[in-house]
């Protein structure tokens, strides 16, 4: 990879020398018609025709030119589980999870995101060759492509897109706040374009934010594969486009790059689609969602964090009642009701937690939760007393096994200092057992 970004470093420094209003002044570029011959003219219509060959043409700008495509998807059209038409039900939901909050959303004001670049960096030295967005008009979802044949059509390229931003409010990206949006902002600088600065909605965060624990990975296709239920078959890796891009700007075949107009364009599907998920997840009935048990606590916890608490609640609730509910989701779902001051359904949770662990180890945590909860909430000091007991065993047990551990030692501190004070509250001069309800 270092070969070839040294290749493309001396190419963009080449064809970079001349200022734009140089390169402006310049009756073609790479591809077009440089004389008026008739040789020069057959090899425009050429390379014109080949670009057809795959739905794109040369597209001609006030100072140059470079490779357009343009693509119509109907609103019937089902991209995994998604039907492109329920990108119009996208609302201020939706614009919570942006960098300007929770805000008026239209949904033709969207524009979905995506670059393959020359590099993975965000320095001076990458650059977007491919630059692909997606939008809803009245009657279609479009995927527009903008592609550079060479670095000297890169700014002809970035103007067109510049005025592409100004019909939009929103930008929706897949990393695109550390990444792509980054290395096109650094490109704008680079050849003075004006800054654009749409709203950004990167769907990477919220993925990991519920799927982390779930998925091998939150990449994009493992995210559309997983949850999206769009399997994209023999694709080009992403890693793969700079190389091509290499290859094309040595043999100037259009079959070099083919696969990566069709990678880009996957992609920016997936964001629309990706984007009407998290739209259901905001909006839609709970019982119509389908999520494992896992998820719901996950959801529950972003929607909590997004400040949309009543629709966290609703999404737990409905998550304890189907009751498949593991030990560990118990666990961080009595968290989630402790935090919001609904203890008594904390305290269901840690009971269940307890019924189903059956003395193991780990089940202190929940034992000593409940003798907080017994003691400050319910009042109910023979009972905390009960559970600090259980709880203390536990710990003793871990240390015998695991050969007295710190945390261990420090934790069993912690419990002989709340048993001495529920003691002193109950007048107890011993410790004593008593039988757990």
């Amino acid at each position: 990879m270092s070969a070839l970004r040294d290749r493309l470093r001396r190419l963009t420094k080449s064809e970079s020398r001349k200022t734009h209003d140089e390169e402006r002044d310049q009756p073609a570029r790479s591809g077009e018609v440089q004389g008026g011959g008739a040789a020069d003219a057959d090899g425009y219509d050429a390379e014109q025709i080949a670009w057809k060959r795959i739905d794109a043409e040369i597209w001609h700008s006030e100072g140059g030119a470079f490779i357009r495509r343009a693509r119509r998807y109907g609103l019937d059209h089902r991209h995994g589980l998604c039907r492109l038409g329920e990108l119009r039900q996208l609302d201020e939901h939706l614009a919570a999870l942006s960098t300007a909050g929770k805000q008026p959303l239209h949904p033709q004001e969207v524009l979905f995101f995506d670059t393959e670049t020359t590099g993975l960096g965000i320095g001076a030295g990458n650059v977007p060759f491919m630059i692909g967005y997606g939008f809803l008009d009245d009657e279609a979802f479009v995927v527009e492509q903008l592609f550079i044949r060479s670095p000297a059509e890169e700014y002809d390229a970035l103007a067109y897109f510049r005025k592409v931003l100004e019909r939009f409010s929103y930008i929706v990206t897949y990393n695109g706040r550390a990444f792509d949006w980054s290395v096109l902002m650094n490109r704008f600088v680079l050849h003075r374009l004006p800054p654009a600065a749409p709203a950004q909605i990167d769907l990477l965060y919220p993925a990991r934010s519920l799927w982390k624990h779930e998925l091998p990975s939150c990449r994009l296709s493992i995210v559309e594969g997983q949850r999206l239920g769009y399997h994209r078959g023999a694709d080009l890796p992403g890693s793969e486009a700079p190389v091509r891009y290499m290859q094309y700007l040595s043999s100037r075949h259009v079959s070099d790059v083919e696969e990566v107009f069709t990678h880009n364009e996957r992609d920016i599907l997936s964001l629309a689609a990706l984007a009407v998920h998290f739209q259901r997840l905001l909006t839609q009935a709970i019982g119509d969602l389908q999520l494992g048990a896992e998820e719901v606590v996950r959801l529950s916890a972003w929607l909590d964090k997004l400040g949309m608490r009543r629709r966290a609640q609703e999404v737990l609730a409905a998550g304890v009642s189907s009751k498949r509910m593991g030990r560990q989701q118990l666990l961080d779902a009595a968290a989630l009701y402790k935090r919001w001051h609904e203890h008594d359904k904390a305290a269901a949770l840690w009971r269940l937690y307890i019924q189903r662990s059956a003395g193991m180890l780990h089940a202190w945590e929940p034992l000593i939760e409940l003798a907080m909860y017994y003691e400050h909430r319910a009042r109910d000091l023979e009972t905390a007393l009960h559970c600090t007991l259980r709880a203390r065993r536990l710990v003793e047990r871990r240390l015998a096994l695991e050969r007295g551990r710190r945390t261990d030692r420090e934790l069993l501190q912690q419990i002989d200092h709340r048993l001495a004070r529920l003691q002193r509250k109950l007048k107890r001069p011993e410790q004593e057992v008593i039988r757990f309800h």
